[in-house]
């Protein structure tokens, strides 16, 4: 069978959700001054309707963010994708509290707060596509989301 004969049904958010929650490593782009792409791969945690990370305040990923407030985010999978655009911010406060926790609980790593050399940022979700592998057309999906 070929991929313009399967049916596979389109991607729901619940399977991309999953993606998102199961990955352990994600992929961060961003757009330098001069509009060059920057990829790096990071640790992550998905708490809908962000995706929260650490990234030094000294890389090349922060200083793009910091000029842009804008990423995109997608786990390693080139099988099961899903892509997620979004502005970035600094994770503070309870929502801080509720990554770290997550973060903690998926990698064995505690993320302090009170160190300035790794703070967590969090990637709000604004779009996302997705597609599996096995049948992009049939199963290509595109979700916005409300801010």
């Amino acid at each position: 069978m070929t991929a313009a004969d399967a049916s596979t049904p389109p991607l729901t958010w619940e399977e991309a959700g999953d993606w998102l929650e199961t990955a352990k490593y994600y992929w961060v782009v961003t757009s330098r001054s001069d509009g060059r792409p920057h990829a790096r791969a990071v640790w992550g945690v998905w708490l809908e309707p962000r995706f929260h990370f650490t990234t030094s305040p000294e890389t090349v990923m922060a200083r793009n963010i910091a000029a842009t407030g804008h990423a995109t985010v997608h786990p390693e999978s080139a099988v099961d994708v899903v892509i997620i655009e979004g502005s970035v911010r600094r994770t503070e406060g309870q929502a801080f509290a509720e990554a770290g926790h997550a973060y903690e609980t998926k990698y064995g790593t505690k993320v302090d707060p009170n160190d300035p050399g790794m703070p967590f940022h969090s990637l709000e979700a604004e779009t996302a596509v997705g597609w599996k592998a096995q049948d992009p057309r049939g199963s290509a999906m595109r979700w916005t989301f409300g801010r």
